[in-house]
Protein backbone atom coordinates (compact mmCIF):
# COMPACT_ATOMS: atom_id res chain seq x y z
CA UNK A 1 0.00 0.00 0.00
CA UNK A 2 0.94 3.43 -0.37
CA UNK A 3 1.96 6.05 1.98
CA UNK A 4 -1.06 8.04 1.18
CA UNK A 5 -3.72 5.87 2.16
CA UNK A 6 -5.62 6.87 5.06
CA UNK A 7 -7.12 4.19 7.05
CA UNK A 8 -10.90 5.95 8.29
CA UNK A 9 -12.39 5.52 11.62
CA UNK A 10 -15.77 2.71 11.42
CA UNK A 11 -18.07 6.00 10.48
CA UNK A 12 -15.82 7.27 7.89
CA UNK A 13 -15.43 3.31 6.53
CA UNK A 14 -18.91 2.63 6.31
CA UNK A 15 -19.70 5.79 4.49
CA UNK A 16 -17.30 5.12 1.91
CA UNK A 17 -18.56 1.48 2.02
CA UNK A 18 -22.26 2.28 1.93
CA UNK A 19 -21.41 4.77 -1.08
CA UNK A 20 -19.46 2.50 -3.39
CA UNK A 21 -22.14 0.14 -2.82
CA UNK A 22 -25.10 1.99 -3.33
CA UNK A 23 -23.75 4.55 -6.26
CA UNK A 24 -20.45 2.57 -7.46
CA UNK A 25 -20.17 2.23 -10.88
CA UNK A 26 -16.97 -0.58 -11.28
CA UNK A 27 -15.87 0.21 -15.14
CA UNK A 28 -12.72 0.79 -17.23
CA UNK A 29 -11.78 2.36 -20.52
CA UNK A 30 -10.46 -0.61 -22.01
CA UNK A 31 -7.00 0.23 -20.93
CA UNK A 32 -7.37 1.28 -17.04
CA UNK A 33 -9.77 0.28 -14.28
CA UNK A 34 -12.07 2.37 -12.68
CA UNK A 35 -14.70 3.05 -9.88
CA UNK A 36 -16.87 5.87 -10.68
CA UNK A 37 -19.67 7.74 -8.56
CA UNK A 38 -21.81 10.28 -10.49
CA UNK A 39 -24.00 12.43 -7.99
CA UNK A 40 -26.48 15.34 -8.31
CA UNK A 41 -24.76 18.78 -7.59
CA UNK A 42 -26.49 18.68 -4.69
CA UNK A 43 -24.19 16.07 -3.32
CA UNK A 44 -21.00 18.30 -3.96
CA UNK A 45 -20.27 18.36 0.13
CA UNK A 46 -20.21 14.54 0.26
CA UNK A 47 -18.33 13.78 -2.85
CA UNK A 48 -15.81 15.98 -1.44
CA UNK A 49 -15.38 14.42 1.89
CA UNK A 50 -15.17 11.24 -0.43
CA UNK A 51 -12.19 12.38 -2.19
CA UNK A 52 -10.75 13.27 0.67
CA UNK A 53 -11.27 9.88 2.35
CA UNK A 54 -9.88 7.90 -0.72
CA UNK A 55 -6.06 10.07 -0.87
CA UNK A 56 -5.30 9.79 -4.66
CA UNK A 57 -9.07 9.80 -6.11
CA UNK A 58 -10.42 12.52 -8.03
CA UNK A 59 -14.00 14.99 -8.21
CA UNK A 60 -15.09 16.12 -11.51
CA UNK A 61 -17.71 18.34 -12.67
CA UNK A 62 -19.70 19.90 -11.83
CA UNK A 63 -21.17 18.44 -15.41
CA UNK A 64 -24.39 19.51 -17.65
CA UNK A 65 -25.82 17.52 -20.04
CA UNK A 66 -29.33 17.40 -20.51
CA UNK A 67 -30.90 17.79 -17.75
CA UNK A 68 -28.62 16.51 -15.18
CA UNK A 69 -26.39 18.55 -13.27
CA UNK A 70 -23.56 16.19 -11.62
CA UNK A 71 -20.28 15.62 -10.32
CA UNK A 72 -18.42 12.75 -10.85
CA UNK A 73 -15.66 10.98 -8.38
CA UNK A 74 -13.44 8.43 -9.92
CA UNK A 75 -10.18 6.28 -8.55
CA UNK A 76 -8.05 4.20 -10.90
CA UNK A 77 -4.82 2.84 -11.58
CA UNK A 78 -2.20 2.45 -8.35
CA UNK A 79 -4.82 4.45 -6.08
CA UNK A 80 -7.85 1.83 -7.14
CA UNK A 81 -5.40 -1.03 -5.79
CA UNK A 82 -4.70 0.44 -2.75
CA UNK A 83 -8.82 1.22 -2.44
CA UNK A 84 -9.42 -2.51 -2.77
CA UNK A 85 -6.83 -3.25 -0.72
CA UNK A 86 -8.05 -1.48 1.85
CA UNK A 87 -12.27 -2.22 1.10
CA UNK A 88 -12.40 -5.47 -0.88
CA UNK A 89 -13.13 -7.32 1.78
CA UNK A 90 -16.00 -5.08 3.60
CA UNK A 91 -17.02 -4.71 0.13
CA UNK A 92 -17.23 -8.27 -0.91
CA UNK A 93 -18.64 -9.55 2.57
CA UNK A 94 -21.97 -6.88 2.39
CA UNK A 95 -22.73 -7.26 -1.40
CA UNK A 96 -22.63 -10.34 -3.57
CA UNK A 97 -23.65 -7.71 -6.98
CA UNK A 98 -20.29 -5.71 -5.82
CA UNK A 99 -18.59 -8.83 -5.26
CA UNK A 100 -19.21 -10.37 -8.89
CA UNK A 101 -18.40 -6.57 -10.51
CA UNK A 102 -15.29 -6.95 -8.78
CA UNK A 103 -14.34 -9.90 -10.06
CA UNK A 104 -15.52 -8.71 -13.57
CA UNK A 105 -13.19 -5.56 -13.22
CA UNK A 106 -10.24 -7.71 -11.93
CA UNK A 107 -10.55 -10.39 -14.72
CA UNK A 108 -10.43 -7.74 -17.19
CA UNK A 109 -7.87 -5.43 -16.43
CA UNK A 110 -5.85 -8.14 -14.07
CA UNK A 111 -2.41 -7.20 -13.18
CA UNK A 112 -3.20 -3.55 -12.44
CA UNK A 113 -5.43 -4.13 -9.50
CA UNK A 114 -2.93 -7.01 -8.05
CA UNK A 115 -2.99 -6.48 -4.29
CA UNK A 116 0.20 -4.53 -3.41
Amino acid sequence: MTKNVKHPGPFDRGLVVGLVIGEGSFTGDGRQAQLAISMNVRHEQLLRLLADLVPGSKLYGPYHHASRHFYRWMVRGPTLADFLTEYEEDLRRLDSHVAGRIDEMQERYGPQLRIR
